[in-house]
């Protein structure tokens, strides 16, 4: 069944402003088909209008564990013009599916920018299940179709479990235009895991050939079984 602590899938135009929110130490036993969606398991889930503006800045998500199947997404946002993610913590995040610090973007999305954030501890248990520091799109090739910027993310202490899961500090299934620089990943590990890609730092996934990808200054520490 669904689970949202923030809720929002209406349609309003105008300009969203989440901040100073904190959640601490939630234990579900929820099991969901939905993938970052209206029907998932979410801190913060925010889908609206693809014109809106969304801003999400200084919120706290410590200690959400989900110990059924899906996927668990603290801080996960769709649709908007314009969005900024910035300033947040997010750490402690378990599921037996795939866990998630943020997540943004689908096809009604366009420019977002995604900084200063802190992620840790953010982990799989299942057995052929994710972990990413952030995530941006839902699919190869399905994402924002503006700029993204991603920058000056502190990401630490992601780790899947199972015998074929992946952890990954940022994935990036899309962004038309994207500028990726100045992140901290460390920590990234997949101990059990025998995929030949369990570890990853950063990931452009991507399906789109146009789409373009810069990323300079970024520091990505691997190290320790699985890395």
């Amino acid at each position: 069944a669904a689970f949202q602590l923030i809720y929002n899938f209406g349609s309003p135009t105008g300009i969203a402003n989440l901040f100073n929110n904190t959640f601490t130490n939630i234990v579900l036993n929820r099991s969901t088909t939905g993938f970052i969606s209206s029907t998932g398991i979410a801190g913060i889930f925010w889908g609206t209008s693809a014109s809106a503006t969304h801003n999400f800045y200084n919120n706290t998500i410590d200690g959400m564990t989900n110990n059924g199947v899906g996927t668990l997404s603290p801080l996960s946002i769709g649709y908007g013009a314009n969005a900024s993610v910035y300033n947040n913590t997010i750490k402690n995040i378990s599921c037996a599916g795939i866990a998630l610090g943020i997540n943004y973007g689908n096809s009604s999305s366009v420019n977002v920018n995604v900084y200063g954030n802190t992620i840790s501890g953010i982990t799989s248990t299942g057995a052929a299940t994710a972990a990413y520091g952030i995530l941006m799109g839902t699919a190869a090739g399905t994402g924002a179709t503006g700029t993204v910027n991603i920058y000056k993310n502190s990401i630490c202490s992601i780790s899947s479990t199972g015998a074929t899961g992946i952890a990954e500090g940022i994935r990036m299934f899309k962004g038309a235009t994207s500028n990726i620089y100045n992140n901290l990943i460390s920590g990234i590990t997949a101990s059990n895991s025998s995929s030949s890609t369990a570890v990853v730092g950063i990931n452009i996934a991507s399906t789109t050939a146009a789409d373009i990808y810069r990323l300079y200054y970024n520091t990505v520490h691997l190290t320790g079984t699985g890395a």
